[in-house]
């Protein structure tokens, strides 16, 4: 923690030069807290927002999510989006930050000591105040607020970062026959932790491609060299596709490798959104019947970085094997040209360290 909040303490001392003792506060306090104290009804909260939102310039810049350490961003509003679309999941990634997100004094404590060290004149009388006040929630000066015209919420580093691309999902929420979307990418390219975000804020199933692997006496002989040689497509077809695009229930029969069998078959609830996600979702034989196609990708050397933490001991057989068969898959097929999203997730996994 200790290098980090001192990254963002000297981060936002370039990027804000008229910082002043309280903002430095208001900065550590954020870093500790989170959004718990702001949250309230969410029709409260709305009202705010939107009233906030609709006051600002269209011609106002997109500013990226700021990091204020501890996992933890600024979201900045900006002039033009679908703002009451874009309200809805805002409220809903805010009150999750606060729900999975705790400080305690101890670590605001913490983040304040190294304010001192700052060149704002007056720091050390501004500290001592504010902690015999018991340390509340601070605003921003007057000198920020004039010189910076601040407008943001906090949210969890990954939610702010895939903003984006979960608006385009939360869109289709309205919809209400079934939904199908499809997310496909190379390995340690985020598909699973995407997946699951989705889940946390819509009602959905996820399927995964992983348990549609062939089992190894049903794949022909010469399987490696056909692109999805090893996939059991039309199992895939048969048992999710076909009665998710029905509206009916989907029992998953989840084939393990490991143990050469099929687990116990599940029925989830039955949801109109539908999600696939996993390496070889977006093959020919399948991706006609999406309604969103969404493809991941980040750098080979962050893949690589992700891979070596996610396999330990056996990347090097995991890059010799299936690497190249997926890469195969890839150009086969032309996957990256036919997505409907292309998303890259470099920017994201450059600070993250564990792998999904």
């Amino acid at each position: 923690m200790d290098q980090e909040f001192l990254q963002v303490l000297h981060a936002h001392r370039l990027r804000y030069p008229l910082m002043q003792p309280q903002d430095y506060g208001k900065l550590a306090y954020q870093s500790e807290f989170g959004p718990e104290h702001l949250l309230t009804e969410e029709n409260v909260f709305l009202s705010g927002l939107l009233a906030e939102w609709e006051a600002l310039s269209p011609n106002r810049p997109s500013i990226p999510p700021e990091s204020i350490g501890n996992g933890l961003c600024r979201f900045h509003l900006w002039g033009t989006c679908a703002k009451r679309q874009a309200a809805g999941l805002l409220f809903r990634l805010c009150r999750l930050t606060a729900s999975e997100h705790k400080g305690s004094p101890e670590g605001l404590r913490a983040r304040l000591a190294y304010l001192p060290s700052l060149p704002p004149k007056d720091m050390d009388k501004w500290l001592r105040a504010y902690q015999a006040q018991d340390c509340p929630p601070v605003h921003h000066s007057q000198i920020f607020q004039r010189a910076y015209d601040p407008h943001y919420r906090l949210l969890k580093r990954e939610y702010a970062f895939y903003f984006p691309l979960l608006l385009q999902i939360w869109e289709l929420k309205t919809n209400s026959k079934p939904m199908i979307i499809a997310i496909d990418g190379r390995c340690g390219s985020g598909k699973t932790q995407l997946a699951e975000l989705i889940q946390k804020i819509l009602p959905c199933n996820v399927f995964h491609m992983d348990d549609f692997y062939l089992p190894f006496e049903k794949r022909r002989p010469d399987w490696r060299s056909i692109p999805a040689g090893n996939m059991d497509l039309k199992r895939f077809q048969k048992e999710i596709l076909a009665p998710a695009k029905r509206g009916e229930k989907i029992t998953l029969r989840a084939y393990r490798c490991r143990e050469g069998a099929f687990s116990p078959p599940l029925t989830p609830p039955k949801r109109n959104l539908i999600l696939i996600e996993g390496s070889y979702a977006h093959h020919p034989a399948l991706a006609d019947q999406y309604d969103l196609r969404i493809l991941l990708s980040c750098s080979k050397t962050l893949q690589e970085k992700r891979l070596k933490l996610r396999q330990g001991k056996g990347f090097e057989n995991f890059a010799k094997t299936w690497i190249p068969l997926e890469e195969q898959y890839f150009s086969a097929f032309h996957i990256e040209k036919k997505a409907d999203i292309h998303f890259d997730t470099s920017g994201f996994f450059q600070e993250d360290q564990v792998p999904d």
